[in-house]
């Protein structure tokens, strides 16, 4: 009889089969869509906050007035699903950088917040990327924390690398990070920790968050052991990854797969 640990690792392995398989049937490289991105991150142990797709483009609202009232219902029942605040972000293959063309609105408290939201930014996105493809919206639970990064991406000379620092605008402007050659061991991810220059904010600064550094470093050492099984995976890019004492949690994800 197999112990329990024994079915769990059998259980995983089949995941992570699963998963590989799954990406082997997305035709070429390039950016992927949030459903596999979440899929990804769950077979891998990291959290991400919860949320739900309403599917409808600009270009369905120029139709009949009948697909707006479809999406407006659409929006009602995903709001009830998820807890207020929430943050409408759009869902375009096309579109990289969400905010550069009003494709992010945070702090909605209601449902009517949530539909001026929505007929606002698909009216912005209809004036500043007309050559678009828009699937539609999404609707992100709001987490609170620290804002830190987390990254992969393959090094020629040495691989999988696994990049952590501080998140939001803080990456660009501090540009405090650090790295490690995956897979690594929790220690390790600590380690990495303790290098960062702004690592008090981790500690309370000011009446902030403290953040649990052992939280952080499992998600560290889940991204790596990702990269190293599945191979398909270029790039990932969690920023911001939401951390508290209590929990990590991504609130954006950005993967990459290769070619």
């Amino acid at each position: 009889m197999k112990s329990p640990e024994g079915e769990q690792d059998w259980r995983g392995l089949q995941d992570w089969r699963v998963l590989n398989e799954t990406l082997e049937e997305i035709e070429g490289p390039g950016l992927l869509d949030l459903e596999t991105c979440t899929q990804i991150l769950e077979t891998a142990g990291i959290k991400i906050v919860l949320w739900r797709l309403v599917e409808s483009g600009p270009r369905e609202l120029d139709k009949v007035s009948g697909d707006l009232d479809k999406a407006l219902g659409e929006l009602d029942k995903a709001s009830s699903e998820l807890s207020f605040p929430l943050v409408m972000k759009i869902d375009s293959p096309d579109i990289t950088h969400k905010s550069d063309v009003g494709g992010v609105i945070t702090g909605l408290t209601d449902k009517g917040e949530v539909r001026r939201a929505y007929n606002e930014m698909m009216n912005r996105v209809r004036l500043e990327r007309p050559d678009a493809k828009v699937r539609g919206v999404t609707l992100h639970e709001f987490a609170e924390g620290v804002e830190l990064v987390l990254g992969m991406s393959r090094d020629p000379q040495f691989g999988p690398v696994v990049m952590v620092g501080m998140g939001g605008v803080f990456v660009e402007v501090l540009q405090d990070l650090a790295f490690r050659i995956a897979p690594f061991p929790r220690d390790e991810a600590l380690a990495a920790l303790d290098e960062l220059r702004s690592k008090e904010i981790l500690g309370g600064y000011r009446g902030g968050y403290v953040v649990d550094a052992e939280l952080v470093a499992d998600a560290m050492v889940a991204l790596g052991d990702l990269a190293v099984k599945v191979p398909a995976i270029k790039e990932v890019d969690l920023n911001p990854m939401m951390a508290t004492g209590s929990r990590v949690v991504a609130a954006d994800v950005r993967i990459v797969k290769g070619a």
